[in-house]
């Protein structure tokens, strides 16, 4: 991920998985342990020595967002974020409606979410996330950001849970769900006061975020045990990820998701493997998607 402009340009991440939830409506899950596990492994080996890693009890809206202020604050141009999710996603009804982003709201539940106690340290909405990215992440440092979980198209309904053996990653089904209000952000801006730009109700694409979904909006998402003798139960994306940076072509040229096989791993080139790679698993169940800033499809 580093860029080749920037001669001390370094990878960050903050990687977050949710798998223990304590609650009667919210069923635990399997994977993310094994989702997150990888992941750290994955972006360590690729040269990421600040890496920041939450899971379970240590996951709630003030630890995810301190983490990421203060990825932030060491981030310099040229640099790269991976922010990572794995856990559930489910959707709310969108306290203002009639946006582009339709009447309801992506969010992931965490450890503690009791949908009528209104907590807001439990749950994050997918417009705190562009808030914070916004305010927290200087110009010049680009984002890869990944959602391992439902209903995660604009992160950044119920199907029969005994099909093919696999497990949502979403509980709450058809309940409609309001969240209840949500703090301000917490940290000033770390951008120049000449460089913040207003956060708008529209919500722009942020020109320096590369977004990976593992579902549409109106999917779920899903983990299994995976077709590799011995292999763990783990998320479809999150696995696809993985196996298309790490492994081989079959004629050796390049990884996996290097498609035209010329040894360069571009954002647009991953995104469609990662697409085929999802809906061949989960049977045509869920799509992963691939937000990409305009003409930057061949960023490596």
């Amino acid at each position: 991920m580093t860029n080749p402009g920037y001669a001390h340009a370094e990878t960050r991440a903050l990687l977050v998985g949710a798998w223990q939830f304590q609650s009667k409506l919210i069923m635990d899950l399997v994977g993310p342990e094994n989702d997150l596990a990888a992941m750290e492994a994955l972006i360590r080996g690729q040269g990421a020595s600040d890496v920041t890693v939450l899971r379970n009890d240590g996951v709630s809206r003030t630890t995810v967002e301190t983490a990421l202020h203060a990825l932030g604050l060491r981030s310099r141009p040229g640099d790269w974020i991976f922010l990572y999710y794995t856990g559930h996603g489910a959707l709310a009804e969108a306290a203002v409606k009639g946006t582009r982003d339709g009447d309801t709201d992506q969010f992931l539940p965490l450890p503690g979410f009791d949908p009528d106690v209104k907590d807001a340290e439990r749950f994050i909405v997918d417009k705190d996330f562009y808030t914070w990215l916004s305010l927290y992440v200087p110009k010049g440092v680009q984002v890869l950001m990944m959602a391992d979980t439902c209903h995660s198209g604009t992160l950044h309904r119920s199907v029969d849970p005994r099909a093919m053996g696999m497990t949502p990653r979403l509980t709450l089904g058809a309940r409609n769900v309001e969240l209840g209000s949500r703090p301000a952000p917490r940290f000033a801006s770390v951008l120049a006061s000449g460089d913040a730009a207003p956060v708008s109700a529209t919500r722009d694409d942020l020109p320096n975020l590369y977004y990976i979904s593992a579902a549409r909006d109106d999917q779920i998402a899903w983990e299994n045990a995976l077709p590799v003798e011995g292999a763990p139960t783990r998320g479809f994306l999150t696995w696809s990820f993985e196996q298309g940076v790490t492994t081989a072509r079959a004629d050796g040229k390049g990884m996996a998701a290097d498609q035209d096989g010329d040894g360069i791993l571009s954002i647009g080139e991953l995104g469609a493997y990662l697409n085929v790679q999802v809906r061949m698993l989960s049977g045509q169940r869920q799509e992963s998607n691939t937000v990409i800033p305009p003409g930057r499809e061949g960023t490596v």
